[in-house]
Parts: structure tokens; C-alpha cells; sequence
């Protein structure tokens, strides 16, 4: 989202099964056509947010712009983002020293992603009454819940020790 403007989360097709928003481009996964992950094709692994309140602003302003976004955003069917999502969500920014790359899903959630160069991934899925972490990391893969925010900060610390 550029300048913080609900217009610019519209969504919108590029002539083919893509998905713009937000100047980034997802794309549908056949195994769950409710969730678009964002397209890696030509962009370097995302790299992590600086800690200052630059970032962590930003991100607070994507997130708050979620709730802009209408049924059928994903044109798939995907319902709004509900304001108890995007609150869990505001907080947790409010608790990580490194932000993510933030994205909504179909599923009623936001996901907040982490990616090194070497392919190790970090993602936390907010919904409203649950935090999922999920994590690749030299091709061993685990997903659980955690139970508060400092949990989650202590997984982007471990991911980037």
C-alpha cells in the first residue's frame, strides 16, 4: 500500500489468474483457493524491517488498512478481515523488534512473514482468538500455536540468531 490510501488496496486483475494488491501480485495455490501467497518470481527474499517506529508505523497503517478491504476482496469469496484480527495483529507488531512483510488471507487472518536468503521461513498467522507459527528451516518444517506475543518475538530472534 502506498500512502496509507484504502483506494490503493482495491483488488484488482493484471489479464491473467494474478491478484494485485497493494502493488504486490499473489497468487492462488491450488491446494487451498482460499489463500494467496505472495508471487517470489524476479523479488529477492523479503528482507526484515528495520526496528525503528518508521516500520513499525507502516506496518501499523497496512494492517488498519485491511479493514478497508470488502467481501470478496481475494474474488474468491473471502469475507472481511474482522476488526479482532486486525487488533491481535496491531499488537503483535507493537511487541516484534524486527517487522515482517504483512499480508491478509482469505481465511479471516493476517499473516505476518519472515524469509532469508537461504530459504529458512518464519510466518505468523493472527486470527482472532489464536497466533499459528509456522516455520521452514533447513528443509525441516513445523506448525504450532503459540500463546502470547513475547512467544512470537522470541521466534524472530531465534530465526535471525
Amino acid at each position: 500500500m502506498k500512502n496509507g490510501t484504502a483506494s490503493q488496496t482495491r483488488p484488482r486483475r493484471n489479464g491473467s489468474d494474478n491478484l494485485i494488491l497493494s502493488s504486490r501480485v499473489y497468487k492462488q495455490r491450488p491446494t487451498d483457493t482460499t489463500y494467496f501467497s505472495k508471487s517470489t518470481q524476479n523479488e529477492p527474499a523479503s528482507r526484515p524491517s528495520d526496528s525503528g517506529g518508521n516500520a513499525l508505523q507502516r506496518n501499523i497503517v497496512k494492517v488498519s488498512s485491511f479493514a478497508s478491504l470488502p467481501h470478496n476482496w481475494n474474488y474468491n469469496g473471502a469475507e472481511k478481515i474482522s476488526q479482532d484480527v486486525i487488533q491481535n495483529a496491531t499488537e503483535l507488531l507493537k511487541h516484534l523488534r524486527i517487522q515482517p512483510q504483512i499480508f491478509p488471507t482469505g481465511r479471516n487472518s493476517i499473516q505476518f512473514e519472515y524469509e532469508k536468503k537461504d530459504g529458512d521461513y518464519l510466518e505468523f498467522e493472527i486470527y482472532a482468538d489464536k497466533i499459528v507459527c509456522y516455520f521452514e528451516f533447513e528443509k525441516d518444517s513445523k506448525e504450532f500455536k503459540i500463546s502470547n506475543n513475547d512467544s512470537a518475538n522470541t521466534m524472530v530472534k531465534l530465526f535471525y540468531a
